[in-house]
Order: C-alpha cells, then sequence, then structure tokens
C-alpha cells in the first residue's frame, strides 16, 4: 500500500484514512504534515451585531486604506477652456476588498476581526454573524 501525496510504501499500523469525497490513506509523515496545516487554516469567525456592524463601517474602510502603501491618490483637474472636470480619487489593486489577495491590509483587518471577536466573548455578546476567510483562500462574507 503506498501513500497518496508522497507515494512512499506505508506501514500497517499508523496510517491516517481521510474522507474527502474519496477516501484515501497516508503515511505517519503525511498525516503529521496535513494535521499541522488543518490547525492553521481558519475558516470562519463568528462575531456578534455590532462587531459585524463595525466591520462593515465606512470608518474602518477609510483608518486601514488611508495607512495602505498600495493606496495611490490621483489629483484631479479641470480643463479651464473646455469645462472638463476629472476629480480627484484613489487607486487600489484590491478594489478597496479587504478579502482579495492584492489587499495590503488583508492581514491586518483579520487581526482586527479576531480581537472583536475575542472581545465578543469576554463580554459575553451573541455572536450571529459570519466572517468567512482569515488564513484561506480570501473569501469573506459579511
Amino acid at each position: 500500500m503506498k501513500c497518496a501525496i508522497c507515494g512512499k510504501n506505508m506501514p500497517q499500523d499508523g496510517v491516517m484514512v481521510i474522507d474527502c469525497g474519496t477516501k484515501i490513506e497516508i503515511c505517519p509523515k503525511c498525516t503529521s504534515i496535513v494535521e499541522e496545516a488543518s490547525r492553521m487554516i481558519k475558516t470562519e469567525t463568528m462575531v456578534s451585531k455590532p462587531a459585524h456592524d463595525y466591520l462593515e463601517s465606512d470608518e474602518l474602510k477609510e483608518a486601514l486604506c488611508e495607512e495602505c502603501p498600495w493606496n495611490k491618490y490621483h489629483e484631479g483637474y479641470f480643463n479651464y477652456a473646455s469645462g472638463a472636470v476629472d476629480p480627484p480619487w484613489h487607486e487600489c489593486p484590491a478594489d478597496f476588498d479587504f478579502r482579495s489577495d492584492k489587499c495590503a491590509m488583508r492581514d491586518r483587518f483579520f487581526e482586527i476581526v479576531e480581537l472583536l471577536a475575542e472581545a465578543d466573548q469576554i463580554a459575553g455578546m451573541r455572536k450571529g454573524n459570519k466572517i468567512k476567510g482569515g488564513d484561506t483562500d480570501g473569501s469573506i462574507e459579511l
């Protein structure tokens, strides 16, 4: 019998069976790697309604985006001859979306999510809003 990950022969004892739609068997070495990786993955965090509202607030967005090194400010202009106006604007490679892998402030945003969840826990707040993302693929549902 061979390990489904590394392909090496496995001993009969210490085999881990993973059911991910299809059952696969992996050796003890790959088992420890998979277990370590699974501990590092944070898929969702529950927060209270006030914490959820804060995470959606314009104030938080402005504070994080203001500090972002990738947020570029473009000055507008006014053409006196034609009257054409181009107002000032900001450019962001992540389109001002904290869940994007292109966001420089993504890690800080998810640190805030974790701190709010901890504050909710200390205060005994009812957690009813799910925040997906963090150390995963970047998806977040607010």
